[in-house]
Formats: C-alpha cells, structure tokens, sequence
C-alpha cells in the first residue's frame, strides 16, 4: 500500500509540471528570461533620456545657434586684428526697440588679462551673415595708461586735494579701424587722432574749495594742451556738481569764464 501511494503521488507530480501549474521556481529558462527584460528596460531607458537630451540640445541650438555662432565670429575678429587669444562672453542685443531690432554685443578680455575688459558689437546686419565689428580695447588699454599721468596732473593743479576718480575714453569708429596688432601708446594715439578721440575725467573732493573756478580752469588747460583731445570734466566735493562738457570748456578762456558757467549751472537746478 505504501509503495502504491509514493507512485500515485510521484505520478501527480509528473503531470502537475506538464500542467505547468506547479512548475519549480527559477527554472534556467525563466533566468534567462527575467535577465532579457531588465536588459531592454536598461536599454529603453537609455534612448529615452538620449532622445530627451537631443530635444533639449536642438531647442538651445535653435534658440541660441545664432547667437554662438556671432559670438565666435566676435572672438576670431579680435584673434586677427590683435594677433592674441579673447575671451568672450556676456552676449546680447543692445539698442532694439520697436522696429529697431539692435545691434550684438559681448564682453571681452585678454586670456593673459582678466581685468582688462572691453567691449565689441557688430553694427552691420549680422543675420544675413555681415559684419562690422568695432571694439574698445585700445580706449581701455590708453586709459590704463595714463592714469598716474593724469592723476599726478589733477593733484599738482589741484595741490593734492581732489583726486582722480576715474577716466573714459571712447575713440571713433576711424580710430578703432586703423589700428591693428601695434596699438600705440596713449600719447602717440593722442598726438595722432588728436580731437576724435574723447576723455572724460571724473574728479572728486571732500572739501569744497573758495577758488574752484581758477582750479577747474588749470586743470582744463593743462590736459587740453598736454593731451590735445576731447575733454569733459566731472567733479563733485561737498557743494558742488559740476559737468563741463567739451564745447563749454572750448569757450572758456579765464577762471572767470568758469565762475560764470558754475553759476549759470547753479541757477539753472535751483
């Protein structure tokens, strides 16, 4: 009877894995198996964050495409024209408004020179592939260097009590055009380009002086006839802002045509 019963029971096991309804668990087929579906899982999950990645970078390329192309065409102008390696950066449209789509600008700076920074655009219609690129690397380059010239000028007119805040200097677009790699020095631009080149001088005091006006004049003199370019002053100290643009310190030929120019600017904002 026993062994009877182990037969019976060895023959429903048989036909219960023919069934396939108890089948052992983890059979090397269904290993198999299971090792094939977490493979394409992986690999479905690769091609959908690569096609995200393609989509993503064609969008940015649609959008930004023109504007990495300018910005390299910006980088490779400078490269020829100073015969060295620029940074670029910083792209934008400057000067758009309605029915105006403005002009491409980025900032810009020596590898060798991070702190010397300046700027170039292109006034020409860059979308049909043109090109007019103007900088101010030599404005920047001329202001660096006659910075100690000017300020020592400042404090001998000034006997030391005002101070040179800053200098800007911004050259027409036929200065930026003729020169090249040999940039010349400040004083030699000056001499050469003489009045199409333009300086502002920013001075300052914490003092007010009695006798500005005979100050302001020294200090006018003295750079126009050293200088020989366009010259704005601006100076403030503790009572007095004042501007004097080009034209106006054209006119002045005494101390006293100063005064008369403080004053009208003083009647004028009071």
């Amino acid at each position: 009877m026993i062994k009877s019963s182990a037969i019976k029971t060895k023959h429903a096991n048989v036909r219960k894995d023919q069934d396939g309804k108890r089948s052992p668990k983890n059979t090397p087929v269904q290993k198999v198996h299971s090792k094939l579906k977490s493979t394409r899982k992986r690999i479905s999950k690769f091609w959908i964050i690569a096609g995200v990645t393609i989509l993503i970078a064609a969008i940015y390329l649609l959008i930004n495409g023109g504007a990495l192309v300018e910005q390299h065409k910006m980088a490779q102008y400078l490269k020829e024209k100073y015969g060295k390696e620029f940074v670029v950066e910083n792209y934008r449209i400057e000067g758009g408004g309605i029915g105006v789509e403005g002009d491409p600008y980025v900032d810009a700076y020596p590898v060798d020179d991070s702190s010397l920074r300046f700027e170039v655009w292109n006034r020409a219609d860059y979308r049909k592939g043109e090109s007019a690129y103007s900088d101010t690397y030599p404005d920047r380059i001329w202001e660096r260097e006659s910075r100690n010239d000017i300020a020592n000028l400042v404090s001998k007119q000034f006997g030391g009590r005002a101070r040179l805040k800053s200098i800007r200097i911004n050259s027409n677009i036929e200065v930026g055009r003729a020169i090249t790699k040999n940039i010349p020095s400040y004083k030699d631009a000056f001499n050469k380009f003489g009045r199409k080149i333009y300086m502002t001088i920013s001075l300052e005091n914490d003092v007010n002086f009695d006798d500005l006006s005979e100050h302001i004049y020294r200090v006018t003199s003295e750079i126009r006839k050293q200088m020989g370019v366009m010259l704005a002053i601006d100076y403030h100290d503790s009572l007095h802002e004042l501007w004097l643009e080009d034209q106006g310190i054209s006119n002045i030929e005494s101390s006293s045509d100063v005064d008369k120019y403080i004053k009208r600017r003083w009647s004028e904002h009071n």
